[in-house]
């Protein structure tokens, strides 16, 4: 699911294109592009009744610095085997910290660190990991390119006892372009990610800035 109705709009395809907080959870190399602050906020009802809360607030200070905090909540109904068993309940809670820095107006570089929650019923695992990404801008004909890997870090059980699972790691690697015409903005990015446990995704989309 693209969290955010840009990036979603972006066909996901925000690695090389993110430039507000949404970039956080793609490349958080991205954040570097802030000038202010920024706070958005999103609630999305799924399938099956499942329902996301997600918030970020990201602010930048001395003109090449971003710090963005996250917080993204799952939660589902109660689900009820009807098999006499106790009805379960399911949630999932992800904090993250981001930092970005643009060293120049070509080389933009971020870092996430995040905290991961969930729970099962009586059983709860957690795990922590971290997220990277660079961004080459001002290539030849508007070009800007960027890569970034997320959920590198400890795996999850819900039994002490038991190995535990690595998260899926995943890799992003995006193109764009920005162009002005008739001094309206133009945006269109490609993008190729691969989780650890699917296949090759491509992910394509254009925005076009009226006002």
């Amino acid at each position: 699911i693209n969290q955010g109705t840009r990036p979603d709009r972006m066909g996901g395809a925000y690695t090389a294109m993110g430039d507000d907080a949404y970039a956080a959870n793609y490349n958080p190399a991205g954040l570097s592009y802030i000038k202010a602050s920024q706070l958005v906020m999103l609630h999305l009802d799924s399938l099956a009744d499942i329902q996301y809360e997600f918030m970020t607030f990201a602010t930048s200070w001395a003109g090449n610095n971003t710090l963005a905090v996250n917080v993204t909540y799952r939660h589902s109904p109660p689900i009820d085997n009807q098999n006499g068993t106790p009805v379960v309940n399911t949630d999932d809670l992800l904090g993250t910290l981001s930092y970005a820095r643009a060293f120049s107006e070509s080389i933009r570089i971020g870092a996430t660190i995040k905290y991961l929650s969930s729970t099962l019923g009586p059983l709860s695992g957690s795990a922590v990991a971290f997220d990277g990404g660079i961004v080459i801008d001002k290539l030849p004909y508007g070009i800007r390119a960027g890569f970034s890997f997320q959920n590198l870090g400890t795996g999850m059980t819900f039994n002490p006892s038991s190995p535990a699972d690595p998260l899926p790691l995943l890799l992003r690697l995006g193109i764009g372009t920005r162009q002005t015409i008739e001094k309206r903005e133009l945006n269109v990015g490609l993008e190729v990610f691969k989780p650890s446990d699917q296949d090759i995704k491509l992910g394509f989309g254009a925005e076009f800035w009226v006002f």
